[in-house]
């Protein structure tokens, strides 16, 4: 399925007014890009772990209003088919009537140009991997399969590859930092390091650290109990045998 996509540079001031503007010649509902922050409310709205990283809000907006396109490379705005062109010009002669309406309201407009172009139905599965970007959980990087390291002024103790949606989550969560963070402060130790018993734990193959220290840290294996250990546990407890030896924790 095809559509038409007639974008709107404005100002985010401006959003409101233009959209219900456009009802008049027949183009209902917009998508709206713009770098206003989010409010509390409209977060606990949101159910994700990653929020967009928005840019600085420069004032800047772009409203994006979507036509399906017939075979005849053509759209019907309330049941009249016309061009892509006839609908941009009707598009530029409700902005020039606003600006004019507008001019004393202190309202501004902004740039007003209107684009078309043509689009296709998005691939949803894939998509959501522009908002996602590789972040530090203190020294260590994490980073997605489909980015690059960016330059940095300090160097990484311990650069973290994964592949989200697969064989891991994303990392962000909370509770993930957390546990990633204690199990650095209180690393597992594998049976085969020196001055650790060799009668390994049947269930983890991990032991209790208890030489060193006033006090006991459970294994990684115990710490999961409870739960499914396969897939991104099993992960989680391999990545705490590596980070003690190489973070130095």
């Amino acid at each position: 399925m095809k559509w038409m996509r007639f974008r709107v540079r404005t100002r985010s001031e401006a959003e409101d007014i233009l959209v219900s503007s456009m009802m008049d010649i027949g183009m209902y509902g917009a998508q709206i890009e713009d770098n206003v922050p989010l409010t509390a409310s409209e977060k606990e709205q949101m159910f994700v772990d990653i929020l967009p990283q928005a840019r600085e809000d420069d004032g800047t907006a772009v409203l994006s209003f979507y036509v399906e396109e017939t075979e005849r490379g053509t759209v019907l705005i309330d049941g009249a088919e016309k061009t892509g062109d006839q609908v941009r010009r009707d598009m530029e002669g409700v902005i020039a009537n606003l600006r004019v309406w507008t001019g004393d309201s202190g309202i501004d407009i902004g740039e007003g140009t209107v684009s078309v172009e043509e689009t296709e139905d998005i691939d949803w599965i894939n998509n959501w991997k522009q908002y996602f970007h590789q972040f530090w959980i203190d020294d260590i990087l994490v980073i997605p399969s489909w980015e690059q390291p960016e330059q940095e002024e300090r160097e990484p103790r311990l650069t973290l590859h994964i592949d989200p949606g697969t064989a891991f989550g994303t990392g962000m969560h909370e509770t993930t930092q957390l546990c990633i963070r204690q199990i650095r402060e209180y690393p597992a130790l594998h049976p085969t390091d020196p001055g650790i018993s060799d009668a390994p734990d049947p269930d983890s193959g991990y032991r209790d650290r208890q030489r060193n220290s006033g006090h006991t840290v459970p294994d990684a294996g115990r710490g999961f109990r409870g739960g499914d250990r396969s897939g991104s546990l099993r992960s989680a407890g391999h990545f705490g045998e590596h980070a003690g030896q190489r973070c130095g924790s």
